[in-house]
């Protein structure tokens, strides 16, 4: 297994609702999923997530708080997700060549296509008490399918 690849992961939450993208690329092709990317070296977190957000939907951001981290497994591929939350300047966004991007009601997050381990981040990371989780994701032939999402680590204090 090659090293983790660290990834900012952006919870955008504005007036009940959360920013998604549909991903037109990758593994998740056709799947709802919080936007983010690779955070490039030399950048800081916060910072990734920003950039991210703007490439993705347009939008510029400001870093507000860290929630939590995922350590996720995906057969010889894991993923260190830095979930952060970020404040959005306005509702205004677009899509690009990553993908359909809009905003979701929370509530509804379950009805959507969604990758299933950020459905899971949404409900236990961003609405929950944040914390460490670590998540094992496997093919299940028809999708992808969690396998185990369990808190390891409690949640940050202020």
């Amino acid at each position: 297994m090659d090293k983790p690849l660290s990834v900012a992961v952006a919870a955008v939450i504005l007036e009940g609702k959360i920013l998604a993208i549909k991903r037109e690329r990758g593994d998740y092709t056709g799947y709802w999923a919080l936007p983010g990317g690779k955070i490039e070296q030399g950048e800081h977190v916060g910072e990734a997530a920003e950039r991210e957000i703007l490439e993705e939907a347009g939008l510029e951001t400001v870093f507000d708080s860290y929630l939590g981290i995922v350590s996720e497994v995906f057969g010889e591929k894991q993923f260190m997700l830095h979930v952060v939350e970020l404040e959005p300047s306005e509702m205004d966004v677009s899509s690009g060549e990553e993908g359909e991007v809009r905003w979701i009601d929370i509530e509804d997050v379950g009805e959507e296509k969604f990758i299933p381990s950020d459905r899971l981040i949404i409900e236990k990371v961003v609405s929950g008490s944040g914390g460490y989780y670590e998540c094992l994701m496997e093919d299940s032939g028809d999708g992808h399918e969690v396998r185990n999402f369990e808190l390891k680590g409690r949640g940050f204090q202020d």
